[in-house]
Parts: C-alpha cells; sequence; structure tokens
C-alpha cells in the first residue's frame, strides 16, 4: 500500500519533486486526518531517495 502510494507521488517526478508534494498534502488542513499514513509516505519516499543516491555514488554517477 505504502509502495503504491509513493508511486503515485513519483509519477513521472523525482524524488525531490515528489518529497515535495508530500510535503504540501502533509501541511494541507483537509488532509490532518490521514497525517499517519502520509507520516509513513514521507518515509517511504525519503528511503527511495536514499537509495537511489547510494545507487548513483555506487556506479559513479554526478549526483543530481
Amino acid at each position: 500500500m505504502r509502495c503504491a502510494a509513493a508511486a503515485f507521488y513519483l509519477g513521472d517526478h523525482t524524488l525531490e519533486e515528489a518529497l515535495a508534494a508530500w510535503r504540501q498534502d502533509y501541511n494541507a488542513p483537509t488532509f490532518r486526518q490521514r497525517r499517519m499514513l502520509l507520516a509513513r509516505l514521507g518515509t517511504v519516499i525519503r528511503r527511495l531517495a536514499a537509495e537511489a543516491e547510494t545507487l548513483r555514488r555506487r556506479h559513479g554517477q554526478p549526483l543530481a
């Protein structure tokens, strides 16, 4: 479920854009009731970003 939700935020966006969209939703008044789900989703997005950074470093690619 969380990975599917993270995929929704990622779509065709970079991880940084997805995290910015997540932050905007997390702070929106209409999402306050779903804050626990969004908090977990933010963790998934941050983990994906960390994995992507690790892979780029391993393969010698410059960080964006």
